[in-house]
């Protein structure tokens, strides 16, 4: 009994929903994913970016017709999930489709007798109920290994170059998560329902952006051995473009107001009188995008400072603090040198190195360089 202002309608783009359906039978689709990526599709998760003509020419060029993939489908044909098998027979399944369609209820084969699904033989196979006092409790809130452990913390100083620079930072999250098991480090977890490592990362990298100066900041039930060693280990396990360059052990506090330094090639000769005028001012508000919604950034005071290096390069420095809204590099340049997007979009740049700055008031945080040299080993 929902009004309509409990109702939310979301729109979807015809063509997105006609290329989800090629999914039904993905590995047949693979000369058409390499076809298009040859073509120039790319980012199509991105309405912008997305242009299904040209995936349609693609399957045209490999001889495969699309339109095979969207029709209905009877049960006697290949079905996308043939290949996983689970123990339950097709003809079952076949009568569960239309027990589903004619809304009827299949009984529990614990309660009301076998249901013929071809999944028990019966002997090694079969339904059972739980008895009181058959089974162990285990706490849900405690994961297993995780009670009464150490906890030591690590801090990686990582680089990120070439094309890992169109990971977003979530990819990236569920990147370094997987790597991490694969060297099989003992990770501390948090607790609940759904454990997760104690691992916390740098601040989010604008897409497009290159880093040497990244870090995550890893919490492990056991300390580690070598750290040279520890570092090959890792990076073994992550792809290309990624690189440890540095473990060491850490407080676990993460920089709450950073100076960070980012090297810019523009592609193009720089107006020095623009560098020069803007630097002249007190104040200089620009307008940015965030989450649909436009918003004015007092950026002049978060510009520490901006050069032209004798390779033709800007050298940005930009303070940022946890918490406060802050433009991004390619944002600044675009609004100092007057680029339109496509000359903004062109702009490579690298965080060259970034720094805890003291806070207001000349409250000096403490010196990361004297545990850096204290916890390393090597």
């Amino acid at each position: 009994n929902n009004s309509p202002v409990d109702l939310r309608l979301i729109l979807v783009d015809p063509k997105r929903v006609e290329l989800s359906g090629y999914n039904r039978i993905p590995h047949l689709l693979a000369p058409v994913i390499v076809e298009a990526w040859r073509r120039g599709a790319r980012l199509d998760a991105w309405n912008e970016h997305f242009r299904l003509e040209t995936w349609r020419q693609a399957a045209a060029a490999v001889g495969i017709e699309l339109d095979d993939y969207l029709r209905p489908r009877g049960a006697d044909e290949p079905l996308p999930w043939e290949h996983l098998q689970c123990g339950v027979a097709p003809e079952f399944m076949e009568l569960e489709a239309e027990r589903a369609l004619g809304e009827e209820y299949t009984p529990d084969c614990r309660y009301h007798g076998c249901q013929k699904c071809g999944l028990c033989d019966f002997r090694a196979i079969y339904p059972r109920v739980g008895r009181p006092g058959r089974f162990q409790v285990v706490d849900p809130l405690v994961r297993e290994g995780q009670e009464g452990q150490g906890r030591f913390c690590y801090r990686l100083e990582y680089s990120r170059t070439g094309h890992t620079r169109l990971l977003g930072h979530l990819e990236v999250i569920q990147l370094f998560y997987r790597a991490l098991r694969r060297t099989g480090w003992p990770l501390n977890y948090s607790q609940g329902f759904n454990p997760t490592p104690r691992v916390t990362f740098s601040p989010a990298l604008p897409l497009g952006t290159e880093s040497l100066a990244e870090y995550l900041i890893i919490d492990l039930a056991e300390p580690l051995g070598d750290f040279a060693e520890a570092r090959d280990a890792l990076n073994r396990n992550l792809p290309a473009g990624f690189m440890i360059n540095r473990i060491q052990l850490d407080g676990g506090r993460v920089e709450q107001r950073v100076l960070t330094c980012y090297h810019i090639e523009p592609g193009q000769a720089v107006d020095q009188e623009r560098l020069a005028a803007f630097l002249a001012l007190d104040r200089h508000q620009i307008t940015v995008n965030r989450k649909g919604k436009a918003r004015s950034i007092e950026a002049r005071a978060l510009v520490r400072g901006l050069d032209l290096t004798a390779e033709g390069r800007l050298e940005l420095q930009l303070l940022a603090e946890v918490g406060q809204a802050g433009p991004k590099p390619a944002e600044l340049v675009r609004e100092i040198l007057g680029l339109d997007q496509e000359q903004t979009l062109a702009l490579r740049i690298v965080k060259m190195w970034c720094r805890e700055e003291p806070g207001e008031g000349g409250r000096e945080s403490a010196d990361r360089s004297e545990r850096r040299e204290a916890g390393s080993p090597g």
